[in-house]
């Protein structure tokens, strides 16, 4: 019984605990410490087996090594590992697991830390880097089918502007060196500060809603954001790169009727 209770504390401390109990606990997601009894009850435990002894194993080992003195960025590892170990442990594909991930650090701690949360800042060049290679990852295979074109990646780096821009070319198989880069020395903070104004609408009184803008011209697709992390995580991504799949699928059914 305290092996299975090490591994269950295992399990619960990682983040597919958090998201399973965010979604399903009518107050969590609100105030941490409000979890009901039956919220756990409801998490999907797998019971060890022949299959899963390594992993759960595994699991009790991190989760121990969790609970003793170590310095930040050890905890930040030993997280990093029982997080993996619990995604192979429910099987999770790479998608699912971006979207765990995601909603953890950016909707969940949002919400839990309000004006502290990291989300509200401006990402990080990598983490542009980041966004646009797994939005070229989800569309790169709708170009392959003849393999002559594939899709590369232009971040305008911007300094006072309130939105982000990165575009989108198609070129010619292999493409460049480098899929994702950073341009730098655009003067486009002035233009995007005009455009931000136009994007909030307002549904009610004290209700906004932002749009994104999608241009596109040619080979070429620009997306227009408002400069914070949340907007441009790998979620955000694979989200991105579904609405610009349909688009163009939509417009092409439409240019053949």
């Amino acid at each position: 019984q305290e092996y299975l209770a090490q591994y269950l504390n295992g399990v619960l401390n990682s983040y597919l605990a958090s998201y399973f109990l965010f979604l399903t606990a009518s107050v969590w997601g609100v105030e941490r410490d409000k979890v009901e009894p039956n919220d756990l009850l409801r998490f999907p435990l797998p019971m060890p087996t022949e299959d899963n002894e390594y992993l759960v194993a595994h699991i009790v080992e991190l989760g121990k090594k969790l609970g003793s003195s170590q310095s930040q960025s050890t905890v930040n590892e030993t997280k990093t590992l029982l997080n993996n170990a619990v995604f192979d442990l429910y099987d999770l594909s790479e998608v699912e697991r971006i979207l765990v991930k995601d909603t953890v650090n950016y909707t969940i701690d949002f919400r839990m830390k309000r004006e502290a949360s990291k989300a509200l800042d401006p990402p990080e060049n990598e983490e542009l880097i980041a966004y646009s290679s797994q939005l070229i990852d989800a569309i790169k295979p709708f170009l392959q089918t003849l393999n002559e074109m594939t899709i590369v990646a232009d971040i305008f780096e911007t300094k006072t502007a309130p939105l982000q821009v990165v575009k989108f070319s198609l070129v010619p198989v292999p493409g460049r060196a480098l899929p994702t880069q950073v341009i730098t020395g655009q003067v486009l903070d002035d233009v995007l500060k005009k455009i931000a104004t136009q994007l909030p609408v307002k549904l009610a009184d004290t209700i906004y809603t932002r749009r994104n803008l999608r241009i596109y011209s040619g080979r070429e697709f620009y997306i227009i954001k408002s400069v914070q992390r949340r907007y441009w995580n790998r979620s955000a991504a694979l989200s991105d790169a579904d609405t610009i799949i349909s688009e163009q699928m939509k417009a092409n059914y439409a240019a053949v009727r």
